[in-house]
């Protein structure tokens, strides 16, 4: 709907500030609906997939929904260049009427015969007014700060790109698009590789935070472009499978009819985390430069990496991997 706005205004020639509202409207609208559909692919993916499918297919999810970000913003910069962003707007539009009519046609046969789920048990009496009982908050409590450090750490370490890549290679625009590449590339790699089980989820929420905090340091010492590129790829993919692993922990761990409501609140903190992070490190660049920035980093995955090893992971009727 806003994509069509956008469209209808920009076509008519509309006033600057019409064009504005309606901008900063469809921006607003367009969050809205990506928190409820995430919600919603959370618990259509549960109640459709087994444990081990709905793993791998949120793990490949990932993977490509990287990919395709990679693809979409090289071609909608393309596409820029050939024609006016009216059009592009139409074309969002137009992606959106596409993707709706896949939806419809995966569900119209209605839920797998094959998938029958128990009927859900009845509250207990220690339901909290959240509508999730006490055990499950604390679950609750664990997805969101854990989820901090690696969902505010990709965006931290994209702010950190400009800067690092001019220390390392000044004036040298390709070695940027090299770093950009490479991120992305780790964050396919990710995906693949757990979906692959080459290394498993409870490995990476034991290890990952550390790990991360060790090529970060590495990442501050190093000068030379070809161990940067590679020190970069790695990270991306320890932190990427951190997501993924904190993804698939709030699709897997909590109760069925609990499955929206975990990633909508996980969605929310993921979110604010990207932000924080994202105006921490620009501001700490500016302060004490890229080195100092990577050090900070790892000294934030080390707090949090630690921390796992100390908090309580045992939940009625759920299985934290360690």
């Amino acid at each position: 709907m806003g994509s069509t706005a956008l469209t209808v205004v920009w076509l008519v020639a509309g006033a600057e500030w019409l064009l504005i509202a309606f901008f900063i409207a469809a921006q607003i609208l367009l969050s809205v609906v990506k928190m409820l559909n995430k919600a919603y692919i959370g618990r259509f993916v549960r109640q459709r997939f087994s444990g081990a499918q709905a793993r791998h297919v949120l793990e490949r999810a990932t993977s490509l929904g990287l990919v395709g970000g990679l693809v979409g913003g090289g071609l909608g910069g393309l596409l820029l260049e050939l024609g006016s962003a009216g059009w592009l707007f139409a074309l969002a539009a137009l992606m959106y009427v596409v993707s709706l009519w896949a939806i419809r046609f995966t569900l119209r046969e209605g839920v797998d015969p094959q998938r029958v789920d128990p009927a859900p048990a009845k509250a207990s009496p220690a339901e909290t007014s959240s509508g999730l009982t006490g055990s499950n908050r604390r679950l609750l409590w664990l997805v969101l700060v854990f989820s901090v450090p690696s969902s505010g750490a990709l965006p931290y370490i994209s702010t950190l790109m400009v800067p690092f890549s001019d220390v390392i290679a000044p004036g040298a625009g390709a070695f940027y698009a090299a770093l950009t590449i490479a991120t992305t590339l780790g964050g396919f790699v990710a995906g693949m590789a757990l979906s692959a089980e080459k290394i498993t989820i409870g490995h990476v929420l034991t290890f990952g935070l550390l790990a991360s905090a060790a090529l970060c340091v590495g990442l501050g010492a190093a000068t030379w472009a070809p161990l940067v590129l590679l020190l970069v790829f790695l990270v991306a993919v320890v932190l990427t499978a951190h997501v993924i692993s904190m993804q698939v922990l709030t699709n897997q761990a909590p109760a069925e009819n609990e499955v929206g409501k975990f990633t909508v609140m996980r969605n929310c903190v993921a979110g604010l985390a990207k932000g924080g992070f994202s105006l921490v490190a620009g501001w700490i660049v500016d302060v004490g430069g890229p080195a100092q920035s990577w050090l900070v980093l790892a000294v934030v995955l080390v707090v949090f990496g630690v921390g796992w090893y100390f908090v309580d992971r045992k939940y009625e009727g759920v299985s934290i991997p360690s």
